[in-house]
């Protein structure tokens, strides 16, 4: 049964911070905007979590704050017709979900993850057209007039999912799972990107001007790299050593880039899952997540937010979601017994989504 919690947002200002940018043109170039401190956000608080979508035929997966509104993606096949809806927008009181598409016209895996990027919003994944056409979308851009998504990255026999994307110097950069897993647009055509990696990109990252790339892969070319790597102009370079291990989200956190991921070693140092690297060397949040894995990473009011599948944060006791408040590590209401694979912060209230459809809880609140 679907159910809707029905709830009253705090009157907080949410602050939407920059990723990245986009160009609407070829000659268009636009830059990183810096993030900003918003003097009103507060950290998150509450003590117990509240189920705001609840349902047994959908998922959510992914999480952004978009037009005033909490946007989720929202897989599921629509009973008894031949479409399926894939988004839906929460306001604070009610899910709205979105117009279904035609099974027929595409065929539908999830949205990946979504991204906020010079003003409009971007959702990545496999959206495959029916057989008797031979181009594929891997990016949509959402229309807030109607709740609709158009096409922004296809191209002829892409039968496969886009992770992420950016934009360096207005130039679209795409993380896809077939090699060489990271694509660049020139003159209207999807080219290899220097040397390419030999595994997926799980996170593109533009932090204070640069493009990091973050994911499964080890090698770019013939260069070790390790899971993480920088573009240098040419081609992709190592930060220091890498990681020992997959690396899930990148993050801006204090003027610096943090990995969150299943690694234990940023080059020789320990480091359990979360490593920041302040553009020569690595260093460790703590005791950071020993037992377990990180998916997401958040920015908040001066805090850094994280979600994943662990029962240990920094040696305390807590359950898939927590948060470094500059010193240490906290739970947040002892935790949720259910992996978390995005979080976001939407009139002051984090929610988590859960991402697969077991458990039917799909999107959790923290709640007073």
């Amino acid at each position: 049964m679907f159910r809707i919690a029905n709830l009253l947002p705090l009157c907080f200002i949410l602050l939407l911070l920059p990723t990245s940018c986009r160009k609407d043109e070829a000659d268009e170039i636009c830059q990183p905007t810096p993030a900003v401190v918003n003097a009103e956000e507060q950290p998150v608080s509450g003590t117990q979590w509240e189920v705001v979508v609840e349902d047994p035929n959908s998922f959510t997966r992914s999480l952004a704050v978009f037009n005033d509104q909490l946007i989720m993606s929202y897989s599921r096949p629509d009973v008894g017709t031949n479409t399926y809806t894939y988004s839906a927008h929460y306001d604070g009181v009610s899910v709205t979900t979105h117009p279904s598409f035609p099974l027929t016209t595409l065929t539908f895996r999830s949205f990946e993850r979504f991204r906020v990027l010079n003003g409009s919003l971007f959702g990545m994944g496999a959206f495959y057209p029916n057989a008797n056409s031979n181009a594929g979308v891997g990016v949509l851009r959402y229309n807030p007039e109607d709740n609709t998504w158009t096409d922004f990255v296809s191209r002829p026999g892409m039968n496969t999912l886009v992770y992420d994307m950016a934009f360096l110097n207005g130039i679209p950069v795409i993380a896809t799972n077939e090699a060489p897993f990271v694509l660049q647009q020139v003159g209207g055509q999807w080219v290899q990107m220097g040397s390419g990696f030999d595994a997926r990109i799980q996170a593109l990252q533009m932090i204070n001007g640069e493009l990091f790339a973050a994911g499964h892969f080890q090698r770019s070319g013939s260069t070790t790299v390790n899971h993480i790597a920088r573009w240098n102009g040419s081609d992709w370079e190592a930060l220091d050593e890498g990681l020992n291990g997959a690396v899930y989200d990148l993050a801006l956190y204090e003027g610096k880039l943090v990995a969150g991921g299943t690694f234990n070693r940023a080059g020789t140092l320990i480091c359990h899952s979360v490593a920041v690297w302040n553009g020569s060397s690595w260093s460790a949040l703590g005791d950071g997540i020993p037992d377990g894995a990180v998916f997401t990473l958040k920015t908040y009011a001066n805090e850094l937010l994280v979600g994943g599948r662990f029962q240990t944060l920094g040696g305390i006791n807590t359950s898939n979601v927590g948060r470094w408040n500059g010193t240490s590590w906290r739970g947040i209401a002892f935790g949720l017994n259910t992996k978390v694979e995005d979080l976001e912060v939407y009139q002051g209230k984090l929610y988590a989504a859960h991402g697969s459809a077991r458990p039917v809880q799909d999107l959790y609140m923290l709640a007073p």
